[in-house]
């Protein structure tokens, strides 16, 4: 967990995982402003699975740089709420053969955020039959809110897989009137909305306690 009320932070951590290692870590930013660098090497046959959540109200900027071995396997999943600053750069490099790469992002804004997504896969020559995808979501909560998504994939090597999607929404209006007219306020409806888009990421967090805290959040920042 990093960040608090009105603060500044600014934290570099790295994980080294190990040949045949699993490793599961959520890495959590709350409130004030937050600079962020992770980086992340994977040896042959290890398995990282990286939760980054992201509820800097202010300024977040954060880099998340991996390399990746033979049969190797990295999957990041990032969820974002916030009004005010996010600049997200992940980067995977595959090294070794049959190693795989899964970038997951998804993301809400409101108010006069800003958001610009950059997430880089890259194919080096050897990494023959590796895997790598990436997908990136965000929701629009508000007419001011701006998003801009820079996927992009490298490669020198030919046999290997990859692809990449990104794009935004606004809350779907007729589920909204749906939700309005059975008795909810606009904030109660927004908060189940943003919710229901947000239940595959949360399902997947394997920590209950997070889950908890991110529901939570999720609550109080929309009803605000």
């Amino acid at each position: 967990f990093l960040g608090t009320q009105d603060t500044c932070n600014y934290s570099k951590i790295l994980f080294k995982s190990e040949e045949n290692s699993v490793l599961d870590v959520i890495v959590l930013t709350d409130n004030g402003t937050t600079f962020l660098n992770i980086e992340n090497h994977l040896a042959k046959n290890a398995k990282l699975n990286l939760f980054f959540i992201d509820f800097s109200n202010k300024t977040s900027i954060s880099n998340i740089f991996a390399t990746q071995e033979e049969n190797s396997e990295f999957n990041l999943n990032s969820l974002y709420l916030t009004s005010g600053l996010v600049d997200q750069n992940f980067q995977s490099v595959l090294k070794g053969p049959k190693a795989t790469t899964n970038i997951d992002c998804l993301g809400a804004i409101g108010g006069n955020a800003q958001k610009s997504f950059k997430g880089t896969i890259n194919f080096l020559s050897g990494a023959k039959q590796s895997v790598g995808h990436e997908k990136e979501f965000c929701l629009l909560l508000s007419k001011n809110a701006v998003s801009k998504s820079l996927p992009m994939l490298l490669c020198t090597e030919e046999d290997v897989e990859g692809s990449h999607s990104s794009s935004s929404g606004k809350v779907d209006e007729n589920a909204l009137f749906y939700l309005l007219s059975r008795g909810f306020s606009q904030s109660e409806a927004k908060t189940a909305l943003v919710k229901a888009k947000f239940q595959k990421h949360i399902n997947n967090i394997f920590d209950e306690r997070t889950k908890n805290l991110v529901v939570s959040k999720i609550e109080k920042e929309i009803e605000n």
